[in-house]
């Protein structure tokens, strides 16, 4: 095997794994990321995705007379084979790969994301992601370090796919608890980058506008039941 072969072959593979790119982006965005997935999880999904995008691109480009993929022979890039008149070609070819190996990643994210509303446990994302971006955009959060300190702010940025302890946060306007004042006092910076080790808890806070909640933000749960079932134990001792 000689050492243009072999650059050919690797040219090919890199060029014919790209498209899935996007299309595993498109699927993360839409069917949401988890930190247990593996890397040869991810890997066969972008090929995937690459594989069944060429597939349709070549369908359709044999029936519209489109130009074919032929950057996926080795042969089209060894010395003599390869010119600037194929370039073209072979460049509309490669962007027709790329659009339709995106479009297969969206649909696949859109069918787990459609299989996630028909009930628990279908397609469901990882709790760290659903709340990172479903709850969190927009809204002001506490978060609570293991030090003992308490910080309120917006979350600028936070690593989702990877183990607990590796989950940084970054906090826009960030705001630290004064336990003497029982307020949040300005820290007076505009950021504050804090370790996923050392995060202990997040939560959301209620926004009136935004939110509906079975019990009103400052009153007690289960207070009616409560109330009822007493009644009802001092009825059966009378």
């Amino acid at each position: 095997m000689s050492v243009i072969t072999t650059i050919a072959g690797l040219l090919v593979i890199l060029v014919a794994v790209l498209p899935g790119v996007l299309g595993n982006l498109a699927y993360r965005a839409l069917a949401g990321v988890s930190w247990r997935e593996k890397e040869t999880q991810q890997l066969l999904r972008l090929l995937a995705f690459s594989a069944l995008g060429l597939a349709g691109y070549t369908f359709v480009a044999s029936w519209l007379s489109w130009p074919l993929p032929e950057y996926v022979l080795p042969n089209t890039f060894v010395a003599g084979a390869f010119s600037a008149q194929s370039l073209p070609g072979l460049t509309a070819a490669y962007v027709g790969h790329f659009v339709f190996a995106t479009i297969v990643g969206i649909v696949a994210g859109l069918v787990i994301a459609g299989l996630r509303k028909l009930g628990p446990g279908l397609g469901q994302r990882d709790a760290w992601d659903q709340f990172i971006h479903g709850s969190v955009p927009k809204r002001w959060v506490i978060v609570h370090v293991r030090s003992g300190e308490s910080y309120a702010g917006f979350v600028d940025h936070a690593d989702v796919s990877v183990e607990p302890n590796f989950r940084d946060l970054i906090l826009r306007e960030p705001y630290i608890w004064n336990e003497g004042a029982k307020t949040y006092d300005p820290t007076y910076n505009q950021y504050l980058f804090l370790q996923g080790s050392e995060v202990a808890s997040m939560a959301v806070v209620h926004d009136p506008t935004q939110d509906k909640r079975v019990v009103p933000a400052g009153e007690t749960p289960f207070s009616g039941v409560a109330d009822a079932k007493r009644t009802q134990t001092n009825n059966n001792l009378d």
